[in-house]
């Protein structure tokens, strides 16, 4: 099994007459797509007992994603969306408290639980990190800390962004990753993405998409990336080959065209993903 750690919340995204809520935090959003996806996936994770956490769980169990995680008094965070930018009302909730690691084979990580200390890389295992950092909330002192997982990483994924937050110059910082050991991809937006692994450099463009909202395409490009990679040539101990992350790359783009199409954060169901 494949375990995504790490917060779950409700997307909240203005509308004229209030709000339409969705499903999402990023580790709760890859777990699904790793299941959209086709791979046996796991959510550890803390749920609150309010509606919405009921809700997080039945999405989950939509799926076929096997709850690994607990359950908690404390209310589920929020996140207003509008933009693509994301304001998140998290103190006191249940992303406070911290995340266990069950065992499996390969493991997603990052985003907010990884960046405020509620869960730890493992020491085994095949790892995938995904900053997703978010400014202004994300603590300075995780650069370093992202530095020092990355060395124990198989698989980094990271945006622009990221990499500009993380280390200045994005391709810099994603090709100085890679001398480290992981394969890293760089993802760009409209530019495609760009990978680093064994020396090489890996491209694939953009697929064109009739953009309803953004804000899921790294979720979805992610998820998709992990279990394509597990299809073509299985997680193990070791960096991904450049052949089958190359294909991988091309499928998760794919996947990430698809998802910008619709509200929310979630890939389509696997019948009407693109084919691999």
């Amino acid at each position: 099994m494949i375990v995504a750690a790490g917060e779950a919340l409700v997307d909240c995204f203005p509308r004229r007459r209030g709000f339409v809520a969705r499903s999402g935090g990023a580790p709760y959003n890859w777990a699904r797509g790793l299941a959209r996806a086709g791979a046996g996936a796991g959510f550890s994770g803390v749920l609150g007992r309010d509606a919405f956490g009921r809700r997080l769980r039945r999405g989950l169990a939509a799926d076929g994603v096997a709850f690994l995680g607990r359950f908690s008094d404390a209310p589920t965070p929020i996140a207003l969306v509008a933009g693509g930018s994301f304001r998140f009302y998290h103190r006191g909730t249940a992303l406070e408290e911290p995340v266990d690691l069950p065992p499996a084979r390969a493991y997603l990580l990052g985003s907010l639980a990884l960046q405020l200390g509620r869960v730890v890389p493992p020491e085994s295992g095949f790892l995938a990190l995904d900053p997703n950092v978010r400014p202004g909330l994300t603590p300075p002192a995780f650069r370093e800390a992202f530095a020092r997982w990355a060395e124990r990483a198989h698989l980094v994924k990271l945006s622009r962004e990221d990499a500009r937050w993380l280390g200045g110059d994005p391709y810099a910082y994603a090709r100085a990753l890679a001398r480290r050991g992981p394969a890293v991809v760089l993802t760009l937006g409209r530019e495609g993405a760009v990978g680093f692994v064994a020396g090489r450099r890996l491209a694939v463009p953009a697929v064109p998409a009739r953009e309803r909202d953004p804000t899921g395409a790294g979720d979805a490009f992610f998820a998709a990336l992990v279990a394509r990679l597990d299809a073509l040539a299985g997680l193990g101990e070791a960096a991904p080959e450049p052949d089958p992350l190359l294909e991988a790359m091309r499928f998760a783009a794919r996947v990430a065209a698809a998802t910008v199409a619709r509200l929310g954060a979630l890939p389509p169901v696997s019948r009407r993903l693109p084919r691999a």
